[in-house]
């Protein structure tokens, strides 16, 4: 055999030995093709052999081959889980290619861009307007009848970016009321940022805060001040400057605030219904030297255990509870507030149908930290669809004891039970009505309130509210037993 046979014969015999390599061997992938993914939610047919496939009839167009399976996930198309929208379901424009784009060395896709942080902008919030109707004549002097309407503006902007980590909200509140100048009044509830990344929190600006679960009178929620002349029952609260820190974790949170600035308690002026037998007016006096700056910090810590709910709190600052004085000089009556320290325990403990709850503090009040505490209990047992008509009957029960001494700030919840019920009618307007009795257990001063509402359309809603007063003449609580009256709101909400 010659030189050139050896030759051939070397090649067939090293192709014949690389034969079984190549057939293992994986293609290599190009620049755009897709990747070897498999999508759980595709059909895969098995595909005939090339030569079991008939040739097209004469004049007849060749099948076109199956487009490539995509490489996108489930819900890569939601923006709301996270991932870029797909273009619209209108046929894609023609996509054109460069000679290199089907080479060897054509560089692998770039991966997509991160989609633009979205911004969502709310506008929420209400107007309202008031009439309040009394059953009786004042009795303090300086007092106007108080049948008037006000108007109530409360609307409330807020600014979300990536939906949970950039949040800023501002909720203004001003009022418009004919009678007392007091009762008009401007108040910034909530002007926040608030940054939320991996579990940690940070909140700066003015916000409100609520601490404790009992329904009529929460004994250790301290860190807003009572915006009284709106709501004497302490339900309505003026906004806090603040600064926040916090964790939360999978069923704890811990939070810590620092409090630079007091505000004052609200009071009714001298034209005013709901008031005490003589106006609280001048300038209130501080214990601290800093005054309405002396610094405040609160701590709050919070865990779930199954159906449990526990709430642990510490506040240190300004009392938001002021005592009374009276100027001898003008008559007058300001309030006085003192330096206060407090430690506090909340629980709610739900049961099916019953819901236990409890909340207590110890508090040191003033320089010369003198002791005393307080607590409520309470329990709400709930019938859920009553006859199968859609209508849920509560009934509610709580208990509230204070042992603070005379010369500390005075408190409506020394030694009282409240007794009530809630009936929701779970109609399409939300139907609701409620109402109950708190009484103090020693000498039977009584404090009623009767409420209905309901919703009218998607933006309408009216709602009603009477409230009587009973109290020996010898109590501060004596002073409102002329007010019993009817009030009314007729609400817009948007």
């Amino acid at each position: 055999m010659g030189v050139r046979g050896r030759l051939w014969g070397g090649l067939l015999a090293l192709a014949v030995s690389l034969a079984p390599l190549a057939a293992r061997a994986k293609p290599t992938q190009r620049g755009n093709e897709a990747p070897d993914l498999v999508n759980p939610y595709q059909v895969v047919v098995p595909q005939q052999k090339a030569e079991e496939e008939e040739p097209p009839a004469p004049g007849e167009k060749a099948a076109e081959p199956d487009p490539p399976p995509s490489d996108a996930e489930p819900f890569d198309d939601d923006p709301d889980f996270g991932g870029e929208a797909d273009a619209p379901t209108a046929s894609p424009e023609p996509q054109t290619f460069d000679d290199d784009d089907f080479g060897d060395d054509a560089p692998a896709a770039a991966p997509p861009a991160a989609p633009p942080d979205r911004v969502v902008f709310g506008v929420a919030g209400h107007v309202a307007a008031d009439g309040r109707v009394f059953f009786a004549e004042p009795i303090h002097p300086g007092q106007k009848r108080g049948d008037a309407v006000s108007l109530v503006v409360e609307p409330e902007l807020s600014l979300h970016i990536d939906d949970t980590e950039h949040r800023f909200t501002v909720r203004p509140f001003y009022r418009l009321d004919p009678i007392d100048p007091n009762r008009s009044h401007f108040d910034l509830r909530k002007a926040q940022y608030q940054l939320s990344i991996a579990g940690w929190e940070a909140g700066l600006g003015v916000g409100q805060f609520s601490w404790g679960g009992l329904d009529i009178h929460r004994p250790s929620d301290v860190v807003n001040q009572i915006d009284f002349v709106e709501r004497i029952d302490g339900t309505e609260k003026l906004g806090q400057p603040y600064a926040e820190l916090g964790y939360v974790g999978g069923r704890a949170a811990l939070r810590l605030y620092y409090l630079p600035y007091f505000r004052d308690r609200t009071f009714q002026g001298i034209q005013g219904r709901l008031r005490f037998p003589v106006a609280v007016a001048g300038d209130p006096v501080y214990e601290s030297d800093f005054g309405r700056w002396h610094p405040g910090a609160a701590l709050r810590f919070t865990i779930v255990l199954g159906d449990l709910d526990l709430g642990l709190g510490g506040f240190t600052g300004l009392s938001r509870d002021p005592r009374f004085i009276a100027e001898l000089t003008t008559g007058e009556i300001i309030p006085r507030y003192d330096i206060s320290h407090q430690g506090s325990a909340d629980l709610q403990w739900s049961l099916g149908p019953v819901t236990l709850k409890a909340e207590g503090f110890v508090r040191a009040w003033s320089q010369e930290l003198h002791l005393f505490g307080g607590a409520g209990v309470g329990l709400d047992y709930t019938l859920s669809d009553i006859a199968e008509s859609g209508v849920d009957l509560t009934f509610l029960a709580e208990g509230y004891y204070d042992s603070r001494p005379p010369e500390a700030p005075v408190t409506f919840f020394d030694h009282d039970a409240f007794g009530g019920l809630r009936l929701a009618f779970g109609d399409i307007g939300d139907t609701e009505v409620s109402g109950g009795v708190i009484a103090d257990v020693l000498d039977a001063t009584l404090f009623g309130v009767a409420r209905a509402k309901r919703r009218f359309g998607d933006h309408w809603v009216l709602s009603l509210e009477g409230r009587f007063f009973r109290s020996p003449p010898e109590k501060l609580e004596a002073g409102l037993i002329a007010d019993n009256h009817l009030a009314g709101r007729v609400a817009y909400y948007f």
